[in-house]
């Protein structure tokens, strides 16, 4: 599904350029932000887990890993061209979603993208299953966030719970 924007073009506006700051908020070990740093992203990730930010030191040297999350990111606003989350949204209520996208607004240079990528339906909310509970993002929420803070916005679902959002804010 798209919505104001081309897929094609709005998901290659989401890759990393070289040397552009970036910022990965729910990091764990670090595979996503290693992985953009290997193409040539400055990267910087944020975990509140100690154990999780030391293997990503430990993987990742080159990649600025620091204590924090997603409801308080630890760096200056304006700071990343863009910042991108994969499946770490889930361990946060609507509520606190909604308070962690306002901190990648927060985060983002103006231009800048965001790309979130997890356990996602159309109206969110907890999903069955073990604990701790996890809570899907919901995509028509959280788009419309999106909409009307002026980005242009596109998703798609890879399956029926899985989903990936992109957002670029107009300049």
């Amino acid at each position: 599904m798209t919505t104001g924007g081309s897929t094609t073009s709005l998901r290659g506006s989401t890759a990393p350029r070289p040397d552009e700051p970036g910022l990965d908020v729910g990091a764990g070990t670090g595979n996503l932000a290693g992985l953009l740093a290997a193409r040539g992203a400055r990267m910087s990730a944020v975990d509140q887990s100690k154990a999780m930010l030391a293997i990503c030191r430990e993987k990742h040297p080159d990649v600025a890993a620091k204590l924090g999350n997603a409801l308080a990111l630890p760096f200056a606003d304006g700071r990343f061209a863009f910042v991108a989350s994969a499946f770490a949204y889930h361990f946060l209520n609507a509520e606190q979603q909604l308070l962690a996208l306002a901190q990648i607004d927060r985060v983002l240079k103006p231009g800048g993208r965001a790309c979130l990528a997890g356990l996602m339906t159309e109206e969110g909310g907890e999903t069955a299953g073990p604990e701790p509970a996890k809570h899907s993002i919901g995509r028509a929420k959280t788009l419309a966030w999106f909409r009307e803070r002026g980005y242009v916005t596109v998703q798609y679902a890879v399956n029926p719970q899985i989903g990936v959002l992109y957002a670029a804010r107009s300049s």
